[in-house]
């Protein structure tokens, strides 16, 4: 999405690589501060912060760059570090897993899944909307260059666009 006043294409993918990179570490500290107890009650509330977390970066994602990857990437990227500190186990006391392995942990993929899922979902629709709605327009009569008119000529160049990527572009 570039235009006046809107920064170069590169710059808005390092910063969806550097908001990948916070959803890894939203992915380390939801993990590790999952058996936070306020007494003998378990009190799981970095859950809560994952859950607000992946509704809202995907979203910034998409809106710098336009794209659905731009969206899933941070999505993914919070995925691999979850299960990967689930499957790790502990060097120093191999019986030990890294992550906390209870309901909570469950509750955490569980409410991170949901939420990633209906923010990448809203805007796939949102996406296609968008790409339905450009492709349907009525386009003017265009001249050409023996001096006729083509009517609708403009909306066939947007139909049969080279490189058009589908749904995920």
């Amino acid at each position: 999405m570039t235009g006046p006043g809107h920064p170069a294409p590169a710059l808005d993918w390092v910063l969806v690589v550097l908001l990948a990179l916070l959803s890894g570490g939203i992915a380390v500290f939801g993990v590790f501060f999952l058996p936070v107890y306020a007494g003998s009650t378990p009190l799981p509330l970095v859950i809560v912060a994952v859950g607000i977390g992946l509704a809202v970066i995907p979203r910034v994602g998409y809106r710098l760059t336009g794209q659905l990857f731009a969206a899933f990437l941070p999505v993914m990227v919070w995925f691999a570090v979850t299960v990967g500190l689930f499957l790790a186990t502990n060097g120093l006391y191999l019986g030990v897993p890294v992550a906390w392995q209870g309901w909570q942990f469950a509750l955490l993929v569980g409410v991170g899944a949901l939420s990633a899922a209906a923010s990448v979902g809203l805007l796939w629709g949102d996406h296609l909307r968008a790409q339905i709605h450009a492709r349907a327009l009525p386009s003017p009569a265009v001249t050409g260059s023996d001096g006729t008119t083509q009517p609708g000529a403009a909306a066939e160049a947007v139909r049969k666009r080279p490189g058009d990527g589908g749904y995920w572009s």
